[in-house]
């Protein structure tokens, strides 16, 4: 079940945020209680038996969605759970005024990539040395208007 998350669930996506994103052994929780309680903030969770099982955090600022980070229990990787993720958010977005969504990856994350190539996103730029430990990061952009 992929809901919108609550502050309750702040510190478990935090956790899970840790294990799963390259480069967050520092996850700010406070980063992620700020997004699931301000004004554009968009936070979803997957879970089953109150157990999370995987996140979105991201937001809406006017006509544009971001994300900032997708996470997946490791045991459950590469099983269509990020992409289950990605559309609930970007139908969330579209609710929220959204008509497209960028967000930005690390270029050798070549799972993530191909998840965004399979939801429709297309590669639109490069920022180099933009991770801390200098890799670069690709941005996509998707249109959300005509999504599915």
């Amino acid at each position: 079940m992929i809901r919108l998350a609550v502050a309750a669930d702040t510190s478990a996506i935090g956790e899970l945020l840790q294990h799963t994103i390259k480069g967050a052994a520092n996850a700010d929780v406070q980063w992620i209680a700020d997004r699931i309680d301000g004004p554009t903030g968009l936070v979803l969770i997957m879970s089953v038996n109150e157990s999370i099982q995987g996140f979105i955090v991201g937001q809406v600022v006017l006509d544009e969605a971001e994300i900032h980070d997708v996470g997946v229990e490791p045991a459950l990787q590469r099983k269509g759970l990020g992409s289950k993720l990605i559309s609930s958010f970007e139908q969330h977005a579209s609710r929220k005024g959204a008509t497209s969504c960028v967000l930005e990856v690390r270029a050798s994350n070549v799972a993530a990539l191909g998840a965004y190539h399979k939801a429709g996103y297309v590669e639109i730029g490069q920022r180099d040395r933009y991770y801390a430990d200098g890799e670069n990061a690709v941005l996509m952009r998707h249109d959300l208007l005509g999504a599915s």
